[in-house]
């Protein structure tokens, strides 16, 4: 069985409406800052020197006071379009810790001053909902991964063997699920434990056979749904269903019956089937450093993909 489902993934609370000169690191600005108003946008300051400015709607975006979002969710009461037309910041200070800033329409907010300028040197991973977000880092790999992680059938449905499973999909891009039930329906109730299922003209699941899917032939009266994965025709490397919108985020195969070789190996004269992958982002990675006008042709030159349903309708 074959089926798609939707990346979890985690919508930030705030737009970047924008930092007037930024640092590249939060402790470039060091232990002590002091803060200004200048042209209605908020000044920072340290004593070697270092100046940024930020935009007065940017931190008013992010303020967690009472009157701007709900105290348990975090979630904003207010619509951007009910600030103040033209809302400028009037004044700004800071201690230690803290800096607080007031704004022309007479409302005050107070920003740790450690979360400010941690946003400024990893925005994507500086979320105001969240008390704290350590998104997994993709890693590339290649032939020397001799072995994907594994996690058992019984683990994905625990808090920790879940966490090992969508860790691995999203920082390696695969992850081998030892000992599910060889049965129907299996894949698809992993599937939706962990995240959305994505239904196709093909359902929940695409059942991948050597002879048409008799669910679809009989009784129903329609044209015989047609795909290279319903003939024994060897099928390569490829990105799958990439002519959808969107495009799925990950996808799970489930092995209910399939031939074996008598040492356990494959391939062998008996059994031809073997499964492979391949990471495309170290192979692009590769290109462009070995070959960088193959590459600006990869990434420039328009590809249309196609798929006629299944139906040729």
């Amino acid at each position: 069985e074959k089926l798609t489902v939707a990346a979890p993934s985690y919508h930030g609370a705030a737009m970047r409406y924008g930092v007037i000169g930024m640092v590249p690191l939060a402790s470039a600005l060091g232990p002590s800052v002091t803060a200004s108003v200048r042209a209605g946008n908020v000044r920072l300051e340290t004593a070697a020197g270092v100046v940024v400015e930020i935009h007065p709607l940017w931190l008013r975006e992010r303020c967690l006071s009472d009157s701007s979002v709900d105290a348990s969710t975090r979630q904003p009461l207010h619509g951007f379009h009910e600030v103040v037309d033209g809302l400028l910041a009037s004044n700004a200070t800071t201690s230690a810790t803290e800096l607080v800033v007031g704004f022309t329409d007479g409302h005050s907010s107070s920003f740790p001053l450690e979360d400010i300028l941690q946003e400024w040197s990893g925005f994507e991973t500086t979320p105001v909902q969240s008390e704290q977000y350590e998104p997994p880092v993709v890693q590339t790999w290649n032939a020397s991964l001799r072995f994907p992680p594994e996690v058992t059938y019984e683990q994905v449905f625990q808090p920790a063997g879940r966490m090992k499973f969508l860790s691995s999909l999203l920082t390696i891009g695969m992850t081998v699920v030892t000992g599910a039930p060889t049965e129907p329906g299996v894949c698809s109730a992993l599937a939706s434990n962990v995240s959305t299922l994505r239904p196709t003209e093909w359902g929940e699941v695409f059942n991948v056979k050597t002879v048409p899917d008799a669910q679809i032939l009989d009784g129903t009266g329609k044209k015989a749904m047609k795909d290279l994965a319903y003939t024994p025709q060897a099928i390569g490397f490829h990105v799958d269903n990439p002519y959808r919108d969107q495009i799925p985020s990950f996808q799970l195969l489930h092995a209910i019956e399939h031939c074996t070789c008598p040492d356990g190996l494959g391939p062998c004269p008996s059994c031809s089937v073997v499964n492979y992958a391949v990471d495309g982002w170290y192979v692009a990675e590769r290109l462009r450093e070995e070959d960088p006008e193959a590459f600006e042709l990869l990434t420039t030159v328009p590809v249309r993909f196609e798929n006629n349903g299944g139906d040729g309708e």
